[in-house]
């Protein structure tokens, strides 16, 4: 029961269409997760939306902050990466050890197939943002890249930043300090 419990909270507090269909028929809901166990309906029962809904926004508030700290840059030039966030994160939910940089770099995927980011500059920018998360998942301990803009002259937004070849020798686990906002 406990077991079966932990796993329907952590789907409501994660999967907003799951919480969706729970509260608008719970009996139908029931009948389409066949639940029958009796200790598991009270427990349920006794679930309040506003609660819910409250830890779920705490989730996905904490959720947002991650990204932030992951992709720096990124959220600093970009004002409505929030928005595009929350769309994001009702088709995403994360898994596995690393499951915060997984989130960021599936995000940052899906900003790329948006059409408002087809500016070389804003893709430069995610594109070096994905490699510094990458440089920590990757078992490679060196690796070369190239990018169209310097990746560390376009943190500085006062500058009018040209079009130049970067390359970055990148070493597995080191994050680029003069890159950190």
């Amino acid at each position: 029961m406990i077991k079966d419990s932990q796993y329907f909270l952590s789907r409501l507090y994660t999967e907003e269409v799951y919480r969706r269909n729970f509260f608008s028929n719970r009996q139908a809901f029931y009948n389409s997760e066949n639940i029958q166990d009796k200790e598991l309906t009270f427990f349920l029962e006794q679930l309040k939306e506003e609660q819910i809904n409250f830890f779920a926004k705490g989730l996905l508030s904490k959720r947002w902050h991650t990204i932030k700290n992951l992709m720096p840059v990124s959220t600093e030039l970009m004002k409505n990466l929030e928005a595009e966030f929350n769309k994001f994160s009702n088709d995403f939910l994360p898994t596995g050890v690393h499951k915060h940089h997984i989130d960021a770099l599936a995000f940052i995927r899906y900003l790329l197939k948006l059409s408002m980011f087809k500016d070389p500059l804003i893709r430069s920018v995610l594109n070096f943002e994905a490699d510094i998360i990458n440089n920590f998942l990757r078992p490679k301990t060196w690796r070369l890249k190239r990018y169209y803009f310097d990746p560390f002259l376009i943190k500085d937004q006062s500058k009018n930043i040209k079009r130049s070849a970067t390359l970055v020798l990148w070493k597995k686990g080191v994050i680029p300090n003069s890159y950190i906002i």
